[in-house]
This record gives C-alpha cells, sequence and structure tokens, in this order.
C-alpha cells in the first residue's frame, strides 16, 4: 500500500508539471521575457523621477517591451491585449518585491540584461524595425550603468 502510495504522489507530481509546462510552453522566450523586462523598466523608470531625460527613456523601453509581449504572445494565443501585458507586468513586479532579499544579484543581473536589450530597441529610434536578439554578451559600459541604477532603483523600490 505504500508503494502505491508513493507511485501515486510521483505520478501526480510528474502529471502536474507536465501540465505547467505545457501551459508555458506556449509562450515563446521572447515573450517572457519582455514582459519581465517591462516590469524592471517601470522600476527603473519609477527610480529616475529626478532624471526626465532617463524616465521618459525607461518608460519608452517599458511601453516597448509591453507591446512586444502583446505581438509575441498573440503569435501563440489569440486575444493578447495591452491589459494583459499589464497585468503579467504586475505579477513580476510583485514577485521581484516578494524576492528581492534572497534573490538580489539575479535581480540586478536580470536588470543589466534588460538593459542591454532595451538599448538594442531604442538605439532604433522612435519605430523599431527589427527585435534585436537577447544579448549574451553585455559591454562593460552598459552593464556598469544598469548595475548602478538597478541596485539604487530597486533598494529604494522594495523600501517604499
Amino acid at each position: 500500500m505504500k508503494g502505491l502510495r508513493i507511485s501515486f504522489q510521483l505520478v501526480a507530481g510528474i502529471g502536474l508539471s507536465l501540465f505547467f509546462a505545457s501551459s508555458h510552453a506556449q509562450e515563446s522566450r521572447i515573450a517572457t521575457q519582455s514582459v519581465r523586462c517591462a516590469a524592471i523598466f517601470s522600476v527603473l523608470s519609477e527610480a529616475a523621477a529626478n532624471e526626465p531625460k532617463y524616465q521618459t527613456r525607461f518608460k519608452t523601453a517599458e511601453t516597448i517591451f509591453s507591446e512586444l509581449f502583446v505581438k509575441e504572445y498573440r503569435d501563440k494565443k489569440d486575444g493578447a491585449t495591452l491589459d494583459e501585458a499589464h497585468r503579467r507586468r504586475d505579477l513580476v513586479l510583485k514577485e521581484l518585491r516578494d524576492t528581492y532579499a534572497n534573490r538580489r544579484a539575479y535581480i540586478i543581473e536580470e536588470t543589466v540584461l534588460c538593459g542591454a536589450w532595451g538599448e538594442g530597441f531604442l538605439v532604433q529610434g522612435e519605430n523599431y524595425s527589427y527585435v534585436p536578439v537577447i544579448p549574451k554578451v553585455i559591454p562593460q559600459n552598459v552593464r556598469a550603468d544598469y548595475e548602478a541604477r538597478g541596485s539604487t532603483a530597486f533598494a529604494a523600490w522594495v523600501l517604499k
């Protein structure tokens, strides 16, 4: 009987993991990362309230990533809207706030990644013509800038 219970729990666990994996498998890596970057840029934008140039730049990046999420997600699921992107962004923001104390270094590294990816969009001007690849190599000046901004922004945002 005990062996049967373990087997049932194992099968149930595998079944649940397959269910959740299949629901996320429909979402591309670009869609997933773009909504996370939208959340990160919303924090950066809020922190740059005293720097209008940067606040505008970060708000633009947040908008680009929200729109990219809708485009990528719509390819996989009909009916994706900006409201869905904002709802998902808010869930990511909650996750970031809840896990910041234990995952600070990871969050700052993701901020660097999003910053570098965002720069690839922003250098194209108002209307980007292509989606840059998610960067694997990040220039040192971009890394230093987004590490500093991310550290300051998230530390203040979490305390707020």
